[in-house]
């Protein structure tokens, strides 16, 4: 939805504008860190980017790691925050805070998994609240000089690997599966890192163990699937392109 905001006078703060006119985001909840989804996705993480003074589009920002205004809503969380009182004073100061390229002190980081959704790790709850307010009334998005941390999933393998239990749990078949994950590579220089990960599932068959990649997960699946009087040989089958371990 683009920004209809009307004209106010100027000497209105942002908490007046807020009250006169509240963005149409004004009552969504802060979520909190989804801990348990997270957990699930993190040995199929294939690679990572970081970055001290990034750039973040403040209305990606959805919650926070730390949950104590966890469904609080953004409005309530400017007009209630305990710390929002000396934050609006600030700002009302020294707007400037919110647009310049310096890095911003005390440091406010941001981490995403899914590549959408941000979420704020350590201190900065009420700086980015304001942050997401003074930005929608000011036509832009991008608060600078922030840190980010972005994890890549690899989101069909790990798809895969769910219905391969499934269907080994259905058909009782007497096979092991986890996810293995290592490093590849790192790039690195000052401000910045990325890592490449390899992501296979660790396969425990008859004794045997393998890795398998996407494409033998998948091989592997239709092997599950075959029917039972030749199951054994197309699974054996499938592992045996698959490295052994």
């Amino acid at each position: 939805m683009a920004n209809t905001v009307t004209a106010l006078p100027e000497h209105f703060t942002l908490l007046d504008r807020v009250r006169a006119e509240p963005p149409h985001w004004a009552d969504q909840r802060i979520r909190a860190w989804p801990i348990e989804e997270y957990e699930a996705c993190r040995p199929f993480i294939h690679s990572v980017y970081w970055c001290y003074a990034a750039s973040i589009n403040v209305f990606l920002v959805v919650g926070a790691q730390d949950d104590h205004y966890a469904r609080w809503t953004w409005r309530q969380l400017l007009e209630e925050g305990p710390k929002m009182p000396e934050n609006l004073r600030k700002h009302q100061q020294a707007p400037g805070y919110y647009l310049d390229t310096a890095v911003k002190e005390p440091r406010m980081m941001f981490e995403t998994w899914n590549g959408y959704d941000y979420y704020l790790a350590g201190s900065g709850k009420h700086r980015i609240c304001i942050a997401r307010f003074a930005a929608f009334y000011g036509h832009r998005c991008a608060l600078h000089g922030v840190t980010v941390w972005k994890r890549y999933v690899n989101w069909e393998l790990r798809g895969l690997w769910q219905r391969l239990r499934e269907v080994a749990g259905e058909r009782r078949i007497a096979l092991t599966m986890e996810p293995y994950r290592r490093i590849l590579s790192r790039e690195d220089t000052a401000g910045w890192m990325k890592e490449h990960h390899e992501v296979k599932l660790r396969v425990i068959f008859e004794g045997q163990i393998r890795q398998v990649d996407t494409a033998g997960a998948f091989a592997l699946l239709a092997a599950l699937q075959a029917p039972r009087w030749r199951r054994w040989f197309t699974i054996n089958h499938a592992l045996g392109r698959s490295e052994h371990v």
